[in-house]
């Protein structure tokens, strides 16, 4: 009980700190909000599926301060501050190891969308190459879209294109699946391509 009480009392801390109700962070450092982002979001290593895929996801939203949360995911995501890369590569990475024991020979992100090309799943995917040890593909063309990326919003997006085909077992890397439709068009096209897929994201909702 007392464990509880504390970590309510926490989290009100957070609360009043970073109000729901604010639209995205102004005024912090990137910094602060990484360090903000990564304390807040909750540890929830779970497999979820989409269509005929599966995927790994390794932590999710904190319910009295998600929209505080994805504000400051998406002030980040403008521009990933380096801080972030790094630490959430270096999760990704370990749980590679841990679920899939050095099987992926490549990684290949997800394609990017409102991001612009160095968007975040783009950037951990390279980082997350190096720490493995594999080669990255820049495997699919990038999707210009306008508005929400959120799949219920943009269902008229183009259709992903694989330009680039990776060889061997592939890590399939995404920062943020809201419903996995996007995981599982990527693992699709990867899989017709020949390409034994392993997926795993960082943030599911």
């Amino acid at each position: 009980a007392q464990h509880m009480s504390t970590t309510a009392q926490q989290e009100a801390v957070v609360v009043n700190a970073w109000a729901p109700e604010r639209r995205a962070p102004r005024g912090e450092s990137p910094e602060v909000v990484t360090d903000f982002l990564l304390a807040t979001l909750v540890e929830r290593h779970r497999v979820l599926t989409r269509s005929e895929t599966a995927y790994h996801a390794l932590v999710t939203w904190r319910a009295p301060i998600k929209d505080a949360q994805i504000a400051a995911l998406r002030a980040l995501k403008r521009d990933p501050p380096p801080a972030l890369i790094e630490q959430v590569a270096q999760r990704l990475a370990v749980a590679s190891h841990r679920l899939f024991d050095g099987v992926p020979k490549a990684v290949v992100a997800v394609p990017c969308g409102n991001s612009g090309e160095a968007c975040l799943a783009n950037k951990l995917a390279k980082r997350v190459a190096e720490l493995l040890g594999v080669v990255h593909y820049d495997a699919f063309a990038a999707i210009p879209v306008t508005g929400s990326s959120h799949p219920r919003r943009n269902v008229a997006r183009p259709n992903m294109r694989l330009i680039e085909p990776p060889s061997g077992p592939v890590l399939l890397i995404d920062d943020v699946a809201t419903s996995g439709s996007h995981l599982a068009e990527a693992s699709e096209l990867l899989r017709a391509s020949g390409a034994a897929v392993f997926a795993l994201v960082w943030l599911a909702g």
